[in-house]
């Protein structure tokens, strides 16, 4: 009998091809999602016993069975609790209460661990959101981000070990979790490859002339670009272990609501979802879904402070929002769930509309009636991405704005080039094809990379510096020209226009007095300006002097170099 292997020893035995460590170390080999086929079995071999796995932290694409890193038994707090001291401060023991209100609490060494909870349909709680009321009322107007509550969640690893897997999700054998891991990548990358193919099949030609096409240029020119094996990783990165699992099974009600409910103190670029739940809603699914982003200053606890005070009907709805008017009503239950979350820092925000309207294609819940934002056109292109696998919708939708066709708003201000560091280039281009907005590198070091095949040296960028700054009019350096500023001209180190770029004398003489010096060297006849052209037979009026011939002529035979023979119709015989 072969000796017992567990399914991570054999699957870790294979080649570098992981994802690698967040230090670009490969020696800790991660499996990925495509290195676990969704028949794998157990065999012979093989043991789903906890104590055979090796204990340590392990991406969100992959769950070895009898391992929940995410989850903490209450159990082994107790054997920490017991060697304390018992003669603790009030201070301390009211803080650790607080935080254990709230889901989360500390231990000595700083490091978050989520307590485990049971399943609760709502997320929202009266006395909490009260007391929240009275904070708001007492403190003043700022501009710093108020957070309730702050246990370091600032950091999207805290956030994702802070989601606990719900006991319901836990529950399912392990290949049933790897086929809904595997299932929610398939449908992100069918929802990718659909819109791509969209925005391919459209031409310059229908925006030039203005027909109806479900996206503007700025998202037609991001998608037609747009590499998928690049954009994947990336939303699947952003995702919770909860959510893949969620989003990869049948999208019901029940399960929608095991999402991670966790966004207070979370001041991360995020999308969430708000299953509107109550006696208003009317529909067979009995729900409503409203998926939206969050990519203000403090990120996912800005933007959904506002429902919870909609819903208890503190704070006026925006009428042109159905969502809010929905949650407003009497009756109404909110239900605010985290779908993904970004980092301010390393993410651009054009690819956190791109996640939004991947979930809103994904939970369908876009509304079918045409608006403003909503053409019928958009509606058969998110209609069509739709993945197959996934039912067709009972509910209504409250998303009645496209992500298609709004901006895609990229910050122009504050960027720097990633090579050389400069601060807000003029012009800057894509530093990984198919990443638009991503990584971004200035225009000296995109031509040095195209035609040297390698980074721009900080030596060249040392010596751009030292030529000081343009002029501020951007006007050429040299004299008696205004053209616009293009280069530096190391002869006259000045800056000067494309033309100027190699001229050695900062002072040309005009050209109207070179051809007037010209003009007066010229030898001419003592005799005077005659009347007329001294060619034979032209009787034009002599207005230049001929140097070959040395005569006065008219102006069309100023150049002539002889005059031919004239013979009379007479002799020509």
């Amino acid at each position: 009998m072969p000796p017992r292997t567990s399914l991570t020893q054999r699957v870790a035995g294979k080649p570098q091809a992981g994802r690698m460590s967040r230090d670009g170390d490969r020696s800790e080999y991660v499996p990925i999602l495509a290195d676990v086929p969704l028949d794998y079995g157990l065999g012979e071999g093989d043991t789903t016993d906890e104590e055979d796995w090796p204990v340590g932290h392990t991406p969100v694409n992959f769950r070895p069975p009898g391992l929940n890193h995410q989850r903490v038994d209450e159990s082994e707090h107790e054997d920490e609790g017991k060697g304390e001291d018992e003669d603790e401060d009030e201070g301390e023991e009211e803080a650790g209460a607080e935080d254990e209100e709230d889901g989360v609490y500390l231990s000595k060494d700083l490091k978050i661990a989520p307590k485990p909870t049971d399943f609760v349909v709502d997320d929202e709680d009266e006395e909490v959101e009260e007391q929240e009321q009275e904070v708001g009322k007492k403190r003043k107007r700022s501009t710093k981000a108020y957070i309730p509550n702050s246990t370091t969640l600032l950091d999207r690893q805290n956030f994702l070990n802070s989601c606990p897997i719900p006991k319901e999700l836990s529950a399912l054998l392990w290949i049933e979790r790897q086929h809904r891991l595997m299932k929610y990548e398939l449908r992100l990358k069918s929802i990718l490859e659909s819109l791509q193919h969209s925005a391919q099949t459209i031409s310059w030609e229908n925006f030039r002339t203005g027909r109806e096409n479900g996206m503007t240029v700025g998202w037609w020119h991001f998608l037609f670009n747009m590499s998928i094996k690049l954009v994947l990783p990336m939303l699947l990165k952003a995702a919770p272990e909860t959510v893949c699992l969620v989003l990869g099974g049948p999208l019901s009600r029940k399960e929608l609501l095991l999402l991670p409910a966790k966004w207070k103190a979370v001041t991360l670029f995020g999308i969430y979802l708000d299953v509107v739940t109550g006696e208003t809603v009317e529909n067979d699914d009995a729900m409503e879904g409203y998926v939206g982003s969050a990519t203000g200053a403090t990120g996912l606890n800005q933007r959904l402070s506002r429902y919870p005070a909609v819903n208890n009907r503190t704070c006026k709805p925006d009428p042109k929002s159905a969502h809010e008017r929905l949650i407003s009503l009497k009756g109404s239950n909110i239900n605010l769930r985290v779908l993904a979350v970004f980092d301010a820092a390393s993410t651009s925000r054009p690819y956190v509309m791109l996640s939004e309207l991947c979930h809103t294609i994904l939970l369908q819940t876009w509304e079918d009636r045409p608006g403003q934002h909503l053409s019928p056109a958009c509606i058969d292109l998110m209609r069509a991405a739709t993945p197959k696998d996934i039912a067709v919708k009972k509910f209504k939708g409250l998303n009645r704005a496209s992500q298609l066709q709004q901006a895609l708003s990229a910050p122009r201000k504050g960027r720097f080039c990633d090579n050389c560091k400069r601060q807000d280039p003029p012009q800057y281009s894509n530093a990984i094809r198919g990443l638009a907005f991503q990584t971004i590198i200035c225009q000296p070091c995109a031509m040095y990379q195209n035609s040297h095949g390698k980074p721009r040296p900080a030596e060249l960028e040392q010596r751009r510096a030292e030529r000081g700054p343009k002029p501020a009019d951007g006007k050429c350096g040299r004299q008696d020209c205004d053209r616009p500023v293009v280069s530096f001209n190391r002869h006259l180190q000045v800056w000067t226009c494309i033309k100027h770029r190699m001229s050695t004398t900062i002072v040309r003489e005009p050209r109207k007095q070179r051809s007037k010096t010209l003009r007066d060297t010229v030898p001419k006849s003592a005799d005077g300006q005659p009347a007329k052209c001294g060619r034979p037979g032209c009787d034009r009026r002599a207005t230049n002097f001929n140097n070959h011939m040395q005569v006065w002529t008219c102006r069309n035979h100023s150049r002539v170099k002889s005059f031919p023979s004239h013979k009379s119709p007479a002799n020509k015989k």
